[in-house]
């Protein structure tokens, strides 16, 4: 249908895939340990019309929602040390 000019605007024929993996690690420079470390992905998909299809490539939404994810996975691992290190000076 890509070769009508309806087709071209209106029929939904291109699909448009972006992932996008991060790996994060919390760690201590003055003696080296290791506090925390999180790895996770996001992915947008799209289907468009082929005049669309160039337009917006999805990796902005994947990378957000990639970070989004990953900076949750580390900051819980952040709060999950920081409660340990308290109830060990009690």
């Amino acid at each position: 249908l890509n070769i009508s000019i309806v087709g071209m605007w209106l029929v939904p024929g291109h699909h448009r895939d972006s992932y996008s993996v991060y790996e994060v690690s919390l760690l201590d420079i003055n003696n080296g340990y290791l506090y925390g470390f999180a790895q996770d992905s996001g992915e947008h998909k799209a289907i468009r019309p082929y005049m669309y299809a160039n337009r917006n490539t999805g990796q902005n939404e994947a990378r957000l929602e990639a970070l989004n994810k990953v900076f949750q996975k580390l900051y819980a691992t952040a709060e999950e040390q920081t409660h340990k290190g308290t109830n060990l000076n009690r």
